[in-house]
């Protein structure tokens, strides 16, 4: 292999920017041929100094000129190209990955925040938030199966965070409207014990005298 041949190859000042896919492949591929027949003879003049040196700089340029090829738009378009040079992939351009796959997770769908973290476990900046989405989706679901309305309160006041909030403030008015229908028609006890259960209840903050007026269930002459 000749290393003049090699010399032609390499764009002026070394500026492989200027290098297309094929080029800079090319390149390597003649470069990895020359160290691999001069490496272990190291015949005086030879250039496989040189050439590692060239290797290390290519390999760069063609992570560069990779990324460049990427659809920003497309998941797996990204995912691929982190899967292809992840082990060369410097702490800019890992940054990069990572933030162009985290905006392209709906993180309001708990198998797309699954699917991130499973897919970049290395994620140094999206990974935490991943798992505190995650971890919100698991609370969410125990909460909004448990229909009840001072459960959904507390999660509304702990998670105000949340992707769920609004969804949590539905919750928190239907499930309010059910449990004051179901008072009013549990209404057969004592009055004191009654009162004392409808003084426990407003203490929660969860509803208001006025709740209890508006829904029949007391007057405010009667309380």
């Amino acid at each position: 292999i000749d290393w003049a041949q090699i010399e032609s190859m390499i764009p002026h000042n070394e500026d492989f920017s200027l290098l297309d896919s094929y080029g800079i492949d090319s390149l390597v591929n003649a470069l990895e041929n020359y160290v691999g027949e001069y490496a272990s003879t190291q015949p005086g003049g030879n250039q496989v100094d040189r050439a590692y040196d060239l290797l290390k700089s290519l390999s760069s340029a063609k992570i560069e000129n990779d990324w460049n090829s990427v659809d920003p738009l497309s998941y797996n378009s990204v995912l691929a190209f982190y899967e292809h040079h992840k082990a060369d992939l410097s702490k800019e351009m890992l940054d990069k990955v990572d933030d162009s796959l985290w905006d392209l997770v709906s993180q309001d769908d708990c198998a797309a925040v699954s699917k991130f973290m499973t897919d970049f476990p290395a994620s140094p900046k999206h990974l935490a938030e991943a798992k505190r989405i995650a971890s919100s989706f698991s609370d969410w679901e125990i909460v909004k199966r448990s229909g009840d309305v001072f459960k959904v309160s507390e999660y509304i006041k702990s998670h105000q965070d949340s992707p769920f909030i609004e969804d949590a403030n539905r919750l928190l008015y239907e499930y309010g409207k059910n449990f004051l229908a179901d008072f009013k028609r549990n209404m057969n006890g004592p009055g004191l014990q009654k009162l004392a259960e409808l003084e426990d209840i407003l203490r929660t903050g969860v509803f208001s005298l006025q709740d209890f007026i508006d829904a029949g269930i007391v007057t405010q002459k009667g309380y």
